[in-house]
């Protein structure tokens, strides 16, 4: 499971290549703080809600809250790659509690993130 972000380059208009990298980096940088919106992410893109939603819609196949969540899950993988515990990334990665990060990730990938962490004990 790859998270399907469009990259700015597979766009011809400069409007859409901009909204995208603007995106993509508004997502780095807050994704981790548990109380990140698509509120937030709105005024952070200095547009309206309603125009937020519109271009997400046109160019990912999910809405802010799943993207936002699969793009969490993403990171935490990583994390649990590098030795991290399910603690440790779940609360990383802006989950508030680690019990609903392991349902997510199950329900995203199929198995359950003890599986990862088990091959660093």
């Amino acid at each position: 499971h790859q998270l399907d972000v469009p990259q700015a380059a597979t766009f011809d208009n400069p409007k859409d290549k901009s909204f995208i990298i603007h995106f993509n980096q508004v997502m780095d940088d807050n994704f981790a703080n548990e109380e990140f919106t698509r509120e937030i992410a709105a005024q952070h893109m200095s547009v309206c809600l309603r125009t937020l939603n519109r271009r997400l819609n046109e160019y990912y196949a999910h809405n802010f809250k799943e993207h936002l969540k699969k793009y969490r899950l993403e990171k935490a993988i990583n994390l649990l790659n590098k030795g991290f515990s399910i603690n440790e990334a779940s609360f990383k990665v802006g989950f508030s509690s680690a019990s609903y990060f392991s349902t997510c990730f199950k329900a995203e990938y199929g198995f359950a993130p003890s599986r990862l962490v088990a091959q660093f004990t």
